[in-house]
């Protein structure tokens, strides 16, 4: 079986290729967009979310898939990205989600919420939900 570990939203991370520590640059609780960045109901910021995933049994090797789906302060769930987590060799993975834009569904809390399905098993368990608070800036501020 595997276990989440955590899960955050970040502006970028950098693996260093020496000793595959990761550095995480600005870890976003939220956020404020210029308006015009708004594009066909698309914020343009991007974001990585990076997340740690371990074997709960360290002597048995393991396999299954993560997703991640994002809701809108207005309730729609969006789904983003959906990937294959394999510890078959390792005993722990990180995996990255980069995103050059999100969907804007107006000001709010946003959740990321992130799911994880066991290679023999047919539904998905919630393993996270990490809020993101967007706010239009204000052009009073500017």
């Amino acid at each position: 079986m595997i276990e989440h570990i955590w899960t955050l939203i970040c502006s970028s991370a950098i693996i260093d290729q020496e000793t595959n520590n990761v550095s995480i640059f600005n870890i976003l609780e939220q956020v404020e967009i210029p308006e015009e960045s708004i594009v066909n109901q698309a914020m343009g910021i991007g974001v990585e979310l990076l997340s740690l995933w371990v074997r709960s049994d360290l002597s048995k090797p393991a396999r299954g898939k993560s997703r991640a789906d994002l809701v809108a302060p207005n309730g729609e769930v969006l789904h983003l990205a959906e990937s294959l987590i394999d510890l078959s060799k390792f005993e722990r993975l990180r995996s990255r989600a980069l995103f050059q834009g999100l969907p804007y569904k107006g000001e709010g809390v946003y959740r990321f919420l992130i799911h994880y399905q066991g290679e023999d098993e047919e539904d998905w368990k919630l393993v996270a939900s990490i809020p993101l608070k967007v706010m239009l800036l204000n052009k009073d501020k500017k």
